[in-house]
């Protein structure tokens, strides 16, 4: 499988790079300061980028199967760049055929939603998503996670 790691050398993104290595997965760790990556491993491919720039954000995720987010906030950083960043990462991944899925509103679909419980809402039919705890998302009309 080959995996995108945003959040590549921070502890948990080092963790999970060196972990998907040794797995025998191939991973693409998008690092804004390389250097920091321990792991080196011929199934390691290393995007060197800001979460500014699409460019390189298109070039990490081309070709991924899996694209993981372990970003976080970075010193004193001010601004949202992690919440601008994730926005472009979801733009690039939307041109790459990633959707999410519109669940409310929507009639229950067990392909793509999973239900945690049943409310009786007096605005909503039967069977009606009425609450999304957590956006689901579809790639080329394949399930990647229910919302």
């Amino acid at each position: 499988m080959k995996l995108t790691v945003f959040g590549a050398t921070g502890p948990s993104g080092q963790l999970l790079v060196n972990k998907a290595l040794a797995a025998g997965h191939e991973v693409t760790a998008f690092a804004r300061t390389p250097s920091k990556l321990t792991a080196r491993a011929k199934k390691l491919h290393v995007v060197s980028g800001e979460l500014t720039d699409p460019a390189s954000i298109e070039k990490a995720v081309t070709g991924a199967d899996v694209v993981i987010s372990l970003l976080g906030p970075a010193g004193k950083s001010t601004g949202t760049p992690v919440a601008d960043g994730m926005r472009l990462i979801v733009a690039v991944m939307e041109k790459h055929g990633v959707k999410p899925i519109e669940a409310l509103g929507r009639k229950l679909d067990p392909n793509l939603h999973q239900a945690v419980t049943q409310l009786d809402h007096p605005e909503a039919q039967a069977g009606e998503v009425v609450q999304v705890l957590q956006t689901g998302y579809t790639i080329v009309q394949r399930l990647l996670r229910p919302a």
